[in-house]
């Protein structure tokens, strides 16, 4: 089995996508990999790394998938090779944001030219694919922005069961996402401090760069986990407050029906004395007159807790 691969002069990028089985054997043909690396890629893991060995270098990167119908966020990793003269990309299933920039430069010599403007053309290449990829979290943080204004909107006027369930999906979307990015941000970090052939110390401000980049969707998902919490609180306070209406209403309508529980026990017991107790019909209308106040009363009385 052939690995996709684009060459260049400079350069040759392999990109094993999705990594199965067959796809890991052709790699262990091909290049002299750590053991370990291989489980890296086949194991689903939500933390970033970065490992260094003789010759080359293997960083794990996260990249977020949101599903929109079932309002869950998932990661999924690939993984980094790099050496002097070729850069691998691998990942187990596929990530569309990594496939799509590999064809766009496979089918752009334009593009190939920005990778290939330094002395070192994997450095830069590693910095572009990075950028491409990190943009899928301004996606998803846009996505999740939408859908808080729109629960926000829900809260204020209807405040119903689906609203609650939403918002506890969106709450731990965005503590998911937060939790991601610094470890990400860590791994980029220690990227751009390598000192090795393939990443040239002129080269360090790009990954600085992205290390911004990623910085900057940390403190947008900050800022975005504060609201939601503010508005889990404020949903929880408003629940309260209409619980506690109901629970009013069901006082209120409790307390309504004693009077003609009062009356009906004293005529069942057979009580002597009783006024129109040879009169059936007379007890029937004193229950049903106290039946038709107290419902009065219970219409009004709830009209008033819902203002």
């Amino acid at each position: 089995m052939e690995i996709p691969n684009l060459e260049e002069k400079a350069y040759t990028w392999w990109h094993a996508s999705p990594c199965d089985a067959p796809m890991q054997e052709a790699m262990r043909a091909t290049f002299k990999f750590h053991t370990l690396d291989y489980e890296d890629i086949a194991e689903a893991t939500d933390f970033p790394k970065l490992d260094e060995y003789k010759y080359y270098a293997m960083a794990i990167i996260i990249v977020p998938r949101y599903d929109r119908v079932r309002r869950e966020l998932r990661n999924r990793h690939f993984a980094m090779f790099l050496e002097n003269t070729y850069f691998v990309t691998a990942a187990a299933e596929p990530i569309e944001a990594l496939d799509r920039y590999f064809q766009l430069v496979r089918q752009s010599p334009r593009m190939r030219r920005e990778t290939t403007k330094s002395g070192q053309p994997v450095s830069l290449l590693t910095y572009h694919v990075l950028d491409a990829v990190f943009e899928e979290y301004g996606r998803i943080i846009a996505e999740l922005m939408r859908e808080t204004h729109l629960l926000e909107e829900e809260v204020a006027e209807h405040n119903a069961r689906e609203t609650t369930i939403r918002l506890g999906a969106l709450r731990r979307n965005v503590l998911h996402l937060l939790h991601s990015l610094e470890p990400q941000r860590r791994v980029i970090r220690k990227l751009g401090d390598m000192k090795r052939d393939f990443l040239p110390e002129e080269h360090r401000v790009y990954f600085e760069d992205l290390e911004d980049k990623l910085d900057g969707y940390r403190v947008n998902v900050a800022n975005l986990h504060a609201t939601v919490d503010t508005l889990f609180e404020v949903n929880e306070t408003v629940l309260a407050h209409r619980t506690n209406d109901r629970l009013g209403t069901l006082t209120v309508i409790s307390v309504s029906l004693m009077p003609p529980t009062l009356i009906a026990s004293f005529y069942g017991m057979n009580v002597q004395g009783l006024p129109f107790a040879n009169h059936l019909w007379i007890p029937f209308a004193i229950i049903v007159a106290s039946l038709v106040v107290s419902l009065i009363g219970t219409l009004v009385t709830g009209r008033g807790l819902r203002r």
